[in-house]
Parts: C-alpha cells; structure tokens; sequence
C-alpha cells in the first residue's frame, strides 16, 4: 500500500514539473517574442527617422543659402519686360522658333511677395501662369553655357555678352498657388539668374530671354 501511494506521489510530482518545465517554456518563449517585436518596432522607428532626415536634406541640399529672401527680394521683385532674345540650349524641342525666338519681347512679367504672373506674355497661352503666395529659393546648381547657342543681336564685346560666356545661370524655383489649375504649383515659364551680375533671365522651351526691371 505505502509503494503504491509513493508511486502516485512520484507520478504527481513528475507531472508538476512537467506542467512547471511547460509553462517556464512558454513563458520564455512569450518574452522573446516581445523581444523581437520591440527590436523590430525600434528598427523601424530608427529607419523612419534616418528616411524623414534624409528628405529633409534633400530638399535643402539643392538651396543656394547664399540668396537670403532679402536679397532675393532685392534681385528679383519687381515687374520686367521681356527686352532682347538671347539665344537656345545646345539641343532644341518641337516649340522652339529658330533662329529668332518666339514674339514676346515687350511683354511683361510681375514678380513680388504676393505673385508670380507671366500672364503679360500676350500671344501665347502656354507660357502664361499666376501664382499666389509664391515661395522663392534659389538652386544651388549651376550651369555653363546654358545658352549655348547666342543670338547674332547680341554683340561681341558686350557687358551682356561676357555674361553669357564667363557666368554661370542659377534657376529660381518657385512654388505657389495657381488659380487656375490647383495640381500645378509651379509656373509655365522659368526665371533665372546669373551668378555674378545676377542678371534676371526668362527660360522658355529652349530659349533665353534677357528680363529689364520697368
């Protein structure tokens, strides 16, 4: 009789330690999980992060710092006429107009703290944009011989043409609100400006044309 009811005590330890083995094990098993789940979350955070940086200095990278808003003001704000075709890009589109450009010197081009309008490029309705609350900044790129092939009206020996051979041009990025059409926040026609004289330079479809302040 005590063998059997030490056998049966034997067989209730044994399952004890067993059901205890079973749940330690699932325990343990329970906090690696979490472990590795919180490793994973903390990766992820970390990825997140480093991404939301890198596109924070992405679009700063590309910021010539040097054109503080006030002297982008003081460059640019104004309204201007479109007075001398410069020349074309080494390489040209369908909407080119060799050799002389299209029609638009005389036209005009509003640029201050409330918009950007090249509304005043009367004949044609491609180049013509208004943006409210416009933002400016200044590309830190730059580019030689931009206008690489120059119009025969712009004499050798000029200050304008020295311009055009020893300065770099430096685009004016320029993001608002567009009236018109709400998808494109940017304008129809570009705004450039040299790097040394800052000269103001309208871009359209491969061509260059020299901006005076009115």
């Amino acid at each position: 009789m005590k063998r059997k009811i030490l056998a049966a005590s034997l067989v209730a330890c044994l399952c004890l330690m067993t059901g205890c083995t079973q749940i330690h094990d699932t325990v343990t098993e329970e906090r690696q999980a979490q472990s590795a789940q919180t490793m994973q979350t903390e990766a992820a955070d970390t990825e997140t992060t480093e991404a939301v940086d890198s596109t924070e200095e992405s679009d700063t990278e590309y910021i010539d710092t040097t054109y503080t808003q006030e002297k982008i003001r003081e460059i640019l704000f104004g309204e201007w006429k479109v007075s001398k075709f410069l020349g074309f890009t080494k390489i040209q589109n369908d909407y080119a107009i060799y050799p002389d450009g299209h029609d638009i010197i005389g036209d005009h081009i509003v640029i201050n703290e409330h918009t950007f309008s090249s509304e005043g490029i009367k004949k044609y309705e491609r180049y013509q944009c208004e943006l409210s609350d416009p933002v400016y900044s200044v590309s830190s790129i730059k580019e030689m011989y931009a206008i690489y092939d120059i119009s025969d009206s712009v004499e050798k020996g000029t200050k304008l043409y020295d311009m055009i051979v020893n300065e770099s041009l430096q685009d004016v990025e320029i993001e608002g609100i567009n009236k018109n059409d709400p998808t494109q926040s940017w304008p129809s026609a570009d705004i450039m400006i040299s790097s040394e004289s800052h000269t103001v330079i309208l871009y359209v479809d491969c061509e260059y044309y020299l901006l005076e302040k009115v």
